[in-house]
């Protein structure tokens, strides 16, 4: 069909409806084709406009009020299924990598998987072992080896407080006084808010447990709770905590675990992949200088998340807040690689994310995602969304599979599919079906663009194939942001970067976040000389190693 290039044409009202009359009538004359030609070609054009507008707005309504989920209809994903020989709708193969128990909704959790603080046995009040049943059956009664249990759940505020009155002895000639010591267990857990900026060698009026830095960092930084509004919390449960205090306390916590951020850091220069995104952030100080007229640098601020695999298989999330870019903070920690060999690099296509000297994989996720967005709009769209749906099923069978082994499942299984992909989007852009300005056009110029970084997973073992791991630990940020804005400074921002880092390592490693920040506290001193034997996974290890010397 011919564009018009401008699609505009001038009638006057009285000779459309001149025109709608005579052709009402079948009595058209010779000069109204060309009018009805142009008025045909005009709808045609803007009929194309007001779809791409369709798009822009329905991006804009998901982008305020989010999209529930990018699944296909149960209809579109059986249909998919049945062209998927030996698919499988088992979880993400990569997600099941990451130790931690997904239920189904609506199942209970067990009374024996919930932890225990203190085990209060009851005895009977009637009845004792040895005594003859109470049926007169004949019978002795032995204590059973199954007790009945009951859960009893209780709360507390976030924080509490213990008085202590030390004994005050004074001489009732010189006046000098005598204090007793603080308990030992005191001095032991317990230190200022400015610790271990500040070290105290006497017992400070107002001193912090561990647990209170732990408790406070994981409600900050791991749940995104400003301190405002845990200081308000705080005083209306009759424990008040300043948002300074909690400041102080969250600042020497990052001090403390600082080595082993540092240690993890190092740790990842070697790992096998990473997983890598941005999302915009906000730092007060750095929007400051935006605004002064002589600054000629990056404006934007960024949150990156990398999260990287080591060759032992644990996991290492690192946020870096800052102007930079996702490529730019991984190309600063693979300076220091000694690994000889190449990263395996998941990522979307932006050429931020570029990085020299990597194995690069661009998700599918996202390349769906072009598609999926304007499938209201094009039906050509459905097919190659069936066609996705199936690559992502032949991975979910592969899970549990070697790497080399899955490598020869995908190429025996979506090999052909990718070419059958590639071909439909070829032809639809060299047959002029689909118009390559336009949405539709734009989606199938994505793809056969990067067709050489999508197809990496057909020729590289053990490559995921798409970055949904590191959108999902970037809503760590990004809750942070919804709840705080800002960051007031690039201190600020760097205390929770290293303290969101430290959390999400523990919670993708299988271990708690908050014994972890307390075990790290109590051998702080060994830490600082040996912080690769405190890294996350190391905890349970250490801990099992000192009871059996104990």
């Amino acid at each position: 069909m011919k564009k018009l290039e401008s699609p505009l044409i001038s009638i006057a009202e009285k000779e459309l409806e001149a025109l709608l009359i005579r052709l009402e009538s079948q009595s058209l004359q010779k000069e109204d084709y060309p009018i009805l030609s142009k008025l045909i070609l005009s709808f045609s054009y803007f009929q194309g406009r007001l779809h791409e507008k369709g798009v822009t707005v329905l991006k804009l309504r998901k982008l305020l009020f989010g999209n529930r989920s990018e699944r296909l209809s149960s209809s579109q994903e059986s249909s998919s299924k049945e062209e998927n020989v030996g698919g499988s709708t088992e979880g993400s193969s990569l997600q099941d990598q990451i130790p931690h128990k997904k239920k189904r909704k609506g199942t209970k959790v067990s009374i024996e998987e919930y932890p225990v603080k203190k085990l209060i046995p009851v005895p009977h009040k009637t009845h004792k072992t040895g005594e003859n049943c109470p049926e007169n059956c004949g019978g002795t009664l032995y204590e059973y080896s199954k007790p009945q249990k009951i859960l009893h759940f209780f709360a507390n505020p976030i924080v509490e407080t213990n008085r202590y009155e030390l004994q005050r002895l004074r001489c009732n000639s010189c006046s000098q006084y005598y204090t007793a010591s603080a308990p030992e267990e005191l001095q032991q857990t317990s230190c200022s808010s400015r610790w271990p900026m500040e070290e105290t060698t006497s017992t400070p009026s107002f001193c912090y447990d561990f647990t209170v830095r732990s408790i406070l960092s994981l409600c900050r930084y791991g749940l995104g709770l400003p301190m405002y509004r845990m200081e308000r919390f705080q005083k209306e449960l009759g424990v008040p905590l300043s948002d300074s205090t909690q400041w102080k306390l969250c600042e020497g916590l990052a001090n403390v675990v600082l080595p082993v951020y540092q240690e993890l850091v190092k740790e990842s220069s070697n790992a096998t992949q990473v997983f890598q995104d941005d999302t915009g952030n906000r730092i007060l100080k750095l929007l400051q200088e935006n605004r002064q007229e002589n600054y000629q640098g990056r404006k934007s601020i960024f949150t990156t998340g990398l999260i990287f695999k080591t060759q032992e298989s644990f996991w290492i999330p690192l946020f870096v807040t800052s102007r930079k870019h996702a490529g730019e903070n991984l190309k600063q920690i693979l300076k220091n690689r000694s690994n000889p060999e190449a990263i395996q690099q998941i990522c979307d296509a932006l050429s931020s994310n570029y990085v020299k000297n990597t194995i690069l994989q661009y998700c599918w996720s996202h390349a769906r995602r072009k598609f999926f967005e304007i499938r209201e709009f094009f039906e050509e769209c459905e097919f190659v969304l069936k066609k996705i749906q199936i690559l992502f099923d032949n991975d979910k069978k592969s899970k549990g599979m070697k790497a080399q082994e899955r490598l020869v499942y995908h190429q025996k299984n979506s090999s052909e599919l990718m070419d059958v992909i590639h071909n439909y989007c070829f032809d639809l852009i060299e047959e002029k079906k689909a118009e390559p300005n336009s949405s539709l056009g734009k989606a199938c110029k994505y793809f056969l663009k990067h067709w050489e970084h999508l197809t990496t997973f057909l020729r590289v073992p053990g490559i995921a194939i798409e970055n949904n791991l590191a959108e999902r630990t970037l809503k760590i940020p990004i809750r942070h942001r919804r709840n705080s804005l800002f960051f007031k400074t690039t201190m600020g921002a760097f205390v929770g970067d290293i303290l969101a880092t430290i959390i999400q390592c523990c919670v993708m490693n299988g271990c708690s976040p908050y014994h972890y920040l307390n075990w790290i506290q109590e051998n702080y001193h060994r830490v600082q000389h040996r912080p690769r034997s405190y890294l996350p996974w190391m905890m349970e290890k250490a801990k099992k190693e000192v009871s059996k010397v104990a």
